[in-house]
């Protein structure tokens, strides 16, 4: 091999060896997603919130007694005769209805194995859970409360919502729902309030039923507070 031709060929191989040294270092190919970055999702793309429940209709409240009590108790007429609203704070709508109890049907109703709590929110202490002394009873004539703690984004109308409450001495006049954050104060020992209140007048004072975390009672108001609204 001549000088000219070893010269030929090692000018080849320095070059074959530049290129690959150069490859190394070339910087790596932009993506078909980096040249066309997707935009960020706009605000009008976003899921909407949930809508709020539509209200309660009477065939609706009906046939959720009928579901839950199975004919032991029946709508009865009020103004109110039914509310719904988050009382257990739990975030699924829940209902209270008025009703009055079969009367031939008081042992099926004020049975331990129910499958509801038949509660007096005036004579049970809500300050002592765990010994609440004797059940409260139901009696034939009562005026009750019932209400159906709701199960998952349909509440109440669920056919899994279950959990219910009689309570005695819980009817009054002017029942109205009222959010949490509009529970009429009394004084500095206001009870702590977990979700909606059911606001009415007992022998004409004004208070409340709410949900203590365990079971429903009542917060009479002082006398000096003479009407039911929310609070400045």
């Amino acid at each position: 091999m001549t000088l000219r031709r070893k010269a030929a060929v090692l000018a080849c191989l320095l070059l074959a060896a530049a290129g690959l040294v150069w490859r190394g270092r070339r910087p790596p190919a932009v993506t078909r997603e980096e040249q066309h970055p997707t935009a960020p999702a706009s605000p009008l793309a976003m899921p909407a919130p949930a809508t709020p429940p539509p209200p309660p209709r009477p065939a609706e409240a009906r046939d959720a007694l009928a579901r839950v009590f199975g004919g032991t108790v029946s709508s009865a007429p009020a103004d109110p005769a039914f509310l719904a609203a988050d009382f257990n704070g739990d975030g699924s709508q829940d209902i209270a209805v008025v009703v009055t109890p079969a009367g031939n049907r008081l042992r099926e109703i004020n049975d331990n194995l129910a499958n509801w709590i038949v509660e007096d929110v005036r004579t049970s202490p809500p300050t002592d859970l765990e010994s609440r002394g004797e059940p409260a009873r139901v009696e034939a004539g009562d005026a009750l409360l019932a209400v159906l703690h709701g199960h998952g984004p349909a509440g109440w109308r669920s056919p899994d919502a279950r959990q219910a409450y009689l309570l005695r001495n819980a009817v009054g006049v002017g029942m109205a729902r009222l959010r949490m954050d509009e529970a009429p104060a009394g004084g500095g020992r206001t009870p702590k309030l977990l979700g909606d209140v059911l606001a009415e007048k007992l022998d004409g004072r004004p208070g409340f039923v709410y949900w203590t975390g365990a079971r429903y009672a009542y917060w009479r108001l002082p006398a000096r507070a003479s009407r039911l609204s929310p609070t400045p």
